[in-house]
C-alpha cells in the first residue's frame, strides 16, 4: 500500500455535486453555495470527466441523478457530515472560553439582557463577561470578542454592520413641555447639551434644528450654551428633576416617556446622526456564540420599539398643529 496522498477528485467539484444531490435543483444548489449556475454546472461537468461516468441526467426542464450519481452521493455525504461535525465540534471547543462583550451603556436596558438571556439558553453552559462603556474598543490589543457602539461605522480593526438608527427630538417634563408651544420656546428655556458632535462638528441641538427648520434657526438654537453632560442616563435624571430640555435618543428615554414622566414637547423626531452598529475583530475569527448573539440582535431589534416613536410623539403632545412653528415654514 502506497504511503502517499490518497488520490482525490477535485474538492470543489466534490462540494458542488453533493450540493445538487442534496437540493436536487442546480438553481437552488448554486443558490447554496451563493456561485452562479453556470459555475456550478462547470463543476459537476468537471467532476464527471474525473470520474469518466455521467453523475447527472439532464433534460430542459430537469436533472435527476443517474444510478452512479446515486450511488456517489450516498459515498460521499457522511464525509462531508463528518467534516461538518468535525468542524462544528472544534468551534463549540472554543466557547468553553467566556464571550467577552463590551457595549455601549444606552443600551444597557431590558432588551438587550433579553438577547443574552436568550444566547444562554441556546448555549447551555456558555459564560458571558460583558462590560458598558461608550470609549471606542481596540480588538488588537483588548481581550474582546463582539462590541457594540455608536458612531459613524468605521472602525480600522474590526469589521462592522449597522444594527439600527435610532432617533432624537428634544425632550423635557409635563411640567416644562408647557412653556414650549412652538419652536421659538426653545431658546426661552433651558438647554442641556451633550458632548456628541457630528461628523461636521456641529452639536445634536444644531443637527436637530437644522433638519427641522434650517441653518438660520439652528445657530440661534445652538448659541446659548447650557450645561454639558457625558452620559445620556445621567442627562434623563437631570431632566426629571430640573427645569430644562435636551435633545434625547428615543432608546434611552423611552421608558420614561412611555410612562409619562417625559414627553417631547413639539414630537418631531428624526434619524440621529449615527446608528449602533455590531463589531467583531477584523483579524480574528468570529467565534460561534458570536454568531448567534449577532443574529438575537438582528433579529429582535424590533422589539426596541424605534417605529412606535410616532406614536409616542403623537399621545404626548397636545395638539400636533401647534409643533409647527413659523421656522417650518421658511
Amino acid at each position: 500500500m502506497s504511503g502517499g496522498a490518497p488520490k482525490l477528485p477535485p474538492l470543489n467539484s466534490l462540494k458542488a455535486f453533493d450540493a445538487v444531490a442534496r437540493h436536487g435543483s442546480m438553481s437552488r444548489a448554486s443558490a447554496a453555495l451563493n456561485i452562479t449556475p453556470s459555475s456550478m454546472a462547470r463543476h459537476v461537468r468537471k467532476l464527471e470527466e474525473y470520474v469518466g461516468v455521467n453523475l447527472l441526467a439532464r433534460n430542459a426542464n430537469s436533472i435527476t441523478l443517474t444510478g452512479e450519481g446515486k450511488y456517489y452521493s450516498a459515498a460521499v455525504r457522511p464525509a462531508f457530515d463528518i467534516l461538518a461535525a468535525a468542524t462544528d465540534s472544534l468551534l463549540t471547543q472554543e466557547d468553553d472560553e467566556p464571550l467577552r462583550i463590551s457595549c455601549v451603556p444606552t443600551l444597557g436596558n431590558p432588551w438587550f439582557a433579553t438577547q443574552l438571556a436568550a444566547l444562554q439558553e441556546r448555549m447551555p453552559g456558555i459564560s458571558i463577561q460583558c462590560d458598558f462603556s461608550p470609549v471606542p474598543v481596540n480588538f488588537d490589543r483588548d481581550h474582546v470578542d463582539f462590541a457594540i457602539r455608536y458612531g459613524p461605522g468605521s472602525y480600522p480593526d474590526a469589521d462592522s454592520e449597522l444594527l439600527f438608527v435610532d432617533k432624537v427630538a428634544p425632550v423635557c417634563t409635563p411640567l416644562v413641555a408647557r412653556l414650549i408651544r412652538t419652536a421659538d420656546d426653545l431658546t426661552k428655556v433651558a438647554r442641556i447639551s451633550s458632548q456628541e458632535r457630528t461628523t461636521e462638528g456641529h452639536s445634536v441641538w444644531y443637527y436637530w434644528a437644522n433638519v427641522c427648520y434650517g441653518p438660520k434657526f439652528a445657530q440661534v438654537v445652538d448659541a446659548a450654551k447650557g450645561p454639558v453632560l457625558k452620559c445620556a442616563r445621567f442627562m434623563i435624571e437631570a431632566l426629571k428633576v430640573g427645569e430644562n430640555v435636551a435633545i434625547v435618543d428615543y432608546t434611552t428615554a423611552r421608558m420614561d416617556l412611555q410612562r409619562g414622566l417625559l414627553v417631547t414637547p413639539l414630537g418631531q423626531w428624526i434619524d440621529a446622526p449615527y446608528g449602533y452598529h455590531l463589531l467583531t475583530p477584523k483579524r480574528r475569527a468570529p467565534r460561534v456564540a458570536t454568531k448567534r448573539l449577532k443574529a438575537l440582535l438582528k433579529n429582535t431589534v424590533e422589539s426596541l420599539a424605534i417605529a412606535s416613536v410616532h406614536r409616542t410623539a403623537k399621545t404626548s403632545t397636545e395638539g400636533g398643529s401647534r409643533q409647527r412653528s413659523v421656522h417650518k415654514l421658511k
